[in-house]
């Protein structure tokens, strides 16, 4: 889930954090298709559109040892699960486990 308000938040589920546009006009409005894309629109025309990478837990661009930190602290739980974290669940299965670590470690930036 994303929100605007002069910045973009993006909520993973369990917690808000706020993302870097680089744009020094306010953000006034969000909408998506998905969590992979979506678009915040503000001030003198601006249009962003955000597409993001499996793996990219913190929103930052590229998928890191802090993603791989975040997944850990999912590893192994399922939905209902204390601790499990749907944003870690990359093929939506309902588990946290070795194919979404594959899917992490596919898009790992070097």
């Amino acid at each position: 889930m994303f929100a605007v308000g002069g910045e973009i938040l993006h909520y993973n589920g369990s917690t808000w954090s706020a993302m870097s546009s680089g744009m020094t006009n306010g953000l006034s409005g969000v909408w998506g298709s998905g969590p992979s894309d979506v678009f915040a629109v503000g001030g003198g025309g601006t249009i962003l559109h955000y597409t993001r990478i499996q793996g990219d837990l913190d929103g930052d661009g590229h998928v890191d040892v802090v993603d791989l930190l975040t997944f850990a602290d999912s590893w192994s739980k399922s939905t209902g699960d204390i601790g499990y974290d749907p944003a870690c669940d990359f093929n939506s299965d309902g588990t946290v486990d070795t194919r979404d670590l594959l899917i992490l470690a596919e898009h790992w930036s070097v």
